[in-house]
């Protein structure tokens, strides 16, 4: 089965919500951990590893926190995708050139498909809620 790991869904959804939050301030750890409902002692390491290749930065201080790097218009999934999980290669072991040459298209396809910005992928949720609440 491939599937990412249990650090970059978190990775993920903790982002989202850096994202959600863009332009309004940092946010602290503890708060991200809560939302999210992601163990903050692994939280911190997963920002650790994404402030290290600069995709968010950390204010410190009191009124410290986390906030994204850049607009979430400049940053894609896949660029999370590659720091938390060292990127997509379902090909490169492959002894047969015939399937190495299919699985490489398929890692493409996938690559592709991962550059959908932050941005992108708050505006699609804000639609699914709106349409949620349309209907109730």
């Amino acid at each position: 089965m491939l599937s990412i790991s249990a650090k970059t869904r978190y990775g993920l959804a903790a982002i989202f919500e850096l994202a959600k939050h863009y332009g309004t301030g940092v946010l602290q750890i503890k708060n991200i951990a809560e939302e999210t409902n992601i163990p903050k002692y692994y939280l911190e390491q997963i920002f650790n590893r994404l402030v290290h290749h600069g995709i968010i930065k950390s204010v410190r201080g009191n009124k410290g926190g986390y906030q994204l790097a850049d607009a979430p218009g400049n940053i894609t999934l896949f660029q999370v995708l590659e720091i938390l999980e060292g990127g997509v290669d379902i090909s490169s072991k492959l002894q047969v050139q015939a399937l190495a040459n299919v699985f490489y298209n398929v890692e493409q396809d996938i690559k592709k498909r991962l550059t959908v910005s932050l941005e992108d992928i708050v505006f699609e949720q804000q639609k699914l809620e709106q349409e949620i609440n349309f209907c109730i």
